[in-house]
This record gives C-alpha cells, sequence and structure tokens, in this order.
C-alpha cells in the first residue's frame, strides 16, 4: 500500500483538521497542555482517522467500488481486498495506542471517554454488530460521538464534562443532521449493497425534514447563550438546510456537506484563535487546500497524458 493511499485513507483534507480541531477547542487553552495533551492531539490527526476510517473501508468495500465520490485527499480511496489485512492491523494498533495513552492521564474520566469513543467506532463498522445498519444508532454514533467526543476528551483532562453548560449538549443534534444528510449521498449505493440505514428507512424528505427540526431546535437552546460563532454557523445551516428540503434538486446535497464541513472548522478556528494564537489555528486550515491542490494537479497531469 503505498503512503499516497494511506494518507488518503484518513481523509486529511476533511478529518484531520475537524478531529483536531475540535480538540483543541476542549482543551480550552495553551495553558492545559500537557504531554498526554499534545500526544492525543497527534494522534487525533492520522492515527485516529486511520483508525475510524480504516475500519469503515474495510466492512464498505462493496459499497464503496461503485462510488463517484471517493479516491481523493478529502473522500478516502476504495479499498482493495489485498490492502484489507493491512488497514486492519494498522488500524487496531492504532485504537488500542490511543487507549494506552489515555491511560496516562491517571484520569478515569478520561479513560473511560476515550474508551467509549473507541468503542463506539469500532462497533460502528465491524461485523458484527455493524451499528452503522442499525436505524437510529446509525446517526448518533457516526455523528456526534465521532466529531464531539474528541473535544468531550480534551476537555476531561483538565475538567470533569458534568459541568459543562447543558444546553451545549443540544449541539449533538446538528451532527446527527450532518450523518442523515451525508448517508442520503450514499442512499443508491448502500442501497445495492443491502446497508439499511436510517436515511433509507424514513426515505429523503423525512430524513431532511427531521435533519431541519435538529438543527432548529438546537438553535433555540443555544441561542440564549448569546455565542455569535456558534448562532451564526446554525443559523446558515438551518437556513440552508431549509432552502434543501423546499428543492427537488439534489446537486445542493454536496453543497450542504460542504457547508457543514466548513462551518464546523470555522468554529474551531475561532476558538483556537482566541484561546491559542493566530498560528495554530492557521494550521487548521493548511490542509482542506491540499485536496483542491491534488485534484487540479491530477486533472493537468491526465491532460497532458502523465499517469
Amino acid at each position: 500500500m503505498t503512503l499516497s493511499r494511506i494518507l488518503k485513507l484518513s481523509r486529511p483534507c476533511s478529518m484531520w483538521p475537524l478531529l483536531a480541531g475540535f480538540y483543541l477547542v476542549g482543551l480550552g487553552s495553551i495553558n492545559n497542555f500537557s504531554v498526554v495533551a499534545l500526544i492525543e492531539l497527534i494522534l487525533f490527526t492520522f492515527f485516529i482517522n486511520f483508525f475510524v476510517n480504516g475500519i469503515n473501508d474495510i466492512y464498505d468495500i462493496d459499497s464503496d467500488s461503485s462510488n463517484k465520490n471517493k479516491d481523493n485527499w478529502l473522500e478516502g480511496i476504495i479499498l482493495k481486498k489485498e490492502e484489507i489485512a493491512f488497514v486492519r492491523t494498522w488500524a487496531i494498533s492504532f485504537g488500542i495506542l490511543f487507549l494506552f495513552i489515555s491511560f496516562f492521564s491517571l484520569n478515569i474520566e478520561h479513560v473511560l471517554l476515550s474508551f467509549l469513543f473507541i468503542a463506539t467506532q469500532l462497533l460502528y463498522s465491524n461485523k458484527p454488530p455493524r451499528l452503522k445498519e442499525v436505524p437510529i444508532l446509525d446517526f448518533v454514533i457516526g455523528g456526534p460521538i465521532l466529531f464531539l467526543f474528541p473535544t468531550l476528551i480534551a476537555f476531561s483532562l483538565t475538567n470533569s464534562i458534568f459541568s459543562i453548560n447543558w444546553r451545549l449538549f443540544f449541539l449533538a443534534l446538528p451532527f446527527m443532521a450532518f450523518h442523515l444528510i451525508a448517508a442520503l449521498r450514499d442512499k443508491d449505493n448502500d442501497e445495492k449493497s443491502g446497508i439499511y440505514t436510517t436515511a433509507i428507512w424514513l426515505g429523503k424528505s423525512m430524513t431532511i425534514f427531521w435533519a431541519a427540526i435538529s438543527i432548529i431546535v438546537t438553535l433555540y437552546f443555544i441561542v440564549p447563550l448569546k455565542n455569535i460563532f456558534l448562532d451564526l454557523v446554525l443559523g446558515l445551516q438551518a437556513f440552508y438546510l431549509l432552502i434543501f428540503l423546499a428543492s427537488k434538486s439534489n446537486k445542493l446535497l454536496k453543497g450542504f456537506l460542504y457547508l457543514f464541513s466548513a462551518s464546523c472548522l470555522f468554529v474551531a478556528f475561532c476558538y483556537v484563535y482566541k484561546y491559542y494564537n493566530v498560528y495554530i489555528a492557521a494550521s487548521l486550515l493548511l490542509l482542506p487546500p491540499m485536496g483542491v491542490i491534488e485534484k487540479k494537479l491530477k486533472v493537468w497531469t491526465n491532460s497532458i497524458g502523465v499517469n
């Protein structure tokens, strides 16, 4: 397996900035850095993403075979059968490494959150139980647990998660909405492969409707916190999703997914800029453009006949 395919599998242009950014948000300040925090931050770039996406790609190999969105730095690769053993071995190893590092925090809450994160991501894709194919559980685990747990894991290093304002837990709903909408894009491939997701169970219209309701409910509870960044991002998502709900065009689907990812990255950037410095914040924005550059280079090399 080439280095390029290994890196693409971990989605450096989409997943690395998000998970690392949310971890920094949870850490809260550069003053809260420790050796454990630094190592975990590094793990939340390549290593954890290789674990999450590697296990997922192993069991999605049939549905991915006809997925036109794959084979780039943003969406990952279509795994080859001869690569499965390599990916499984290293993915499990990285998951165990993350749990091993968490024990050095000497913090039971931190260890339990880390274990829950690794366990749910493994059970989400792995057969059995393949929770990805269990309606309701698929978007609960694939959305908020994947994206918000890095924040909670980092936060638990210096504070108890039970001290968090209860309103902030409603931020789990937009991530559920994101997962529901994302599942719509793979709906045809999933149906052909016999994968039964909540998006298939609800159908397109109801999926978009409940995603919109989730974001609106979140706005109701988050707006009183008077956080302009969260209000702006959630407001834009609600507005865009309602437009998508009223439209019959599937072309807006990809736009919504990019909007959501960009919004999450924007929030992470703002918090990191506020509590760290501009250089660390800017580093979150370096990876996404790589996908665009790689795509342009691929088009250019194909045009001049270079393989």
